[in-house]
């Protein structure tokens, strides 16, 4: 695989992307970008998040699913980017159903493909979709049989 990006993302969303079946991600900006993304779990909570998560979440979830729900400060592992939209696009009904996950505000990254990382990755943060040097993308591709 020759390029990735990477996004930070506040826990527990960071986990329920690759385990909590999160397929939106609510950005205030678009990006042309489609393709493979690293989901990185930052190192702060978003507390307001728990709620949200505990209700759209299957409540079934395994503890070995959970593990990730405790890393931050590392890349947990890769998401599809497959497309992007404006949440006005879903207010008029021009998607036909939007996702539960998706907030009424900005634009909508439209996920797909979780593969969570047999270990994680520890790696600094930063905001925005960002590119990932080859030695990190290596590293996650050992770690997922192929990202």
């Amino acid at each position: 695989m020759t390029e990735m990006r990477i996004l930070t993302v506040k826990q527990p969303f960071a986990w329920a992307i690759l385990q909590g079946g999160k397929t939106v991600e609510n950005r205030s900006r678009s990006t042309s970008y489609r393709g493979p993304v690293a989901i990185h779990a930052g190192l702060t909570w978003d507390y307001s998040g728990v709620f949200t998560v505990a209700n759209l979440a299957p409540a079934n979830v395994s503890r070995s699913r959970q593990r990730l729900l405790e890393v931050v400060g590392a890349i947990i592992g890769v998401v599809d980017l497959v497309g992007v939209h404006h949440w006005e696009d879903c207010r008029r009904g021009a998607l036909g159903t939007c996702s539960l996950w998706a907030e009424r505000q900005g634009y909508h990254w439209q996920l797909d493909d979780p593969r969570p990382l047999v270990e994680p990755i520890p790696y600094r943060g930063a905001l925005g979709l960002r590119r990932l040097p080859a030695d990190i993308i290596q590293q996650i591709t050992d770690k997922t049989g192929g990202a």
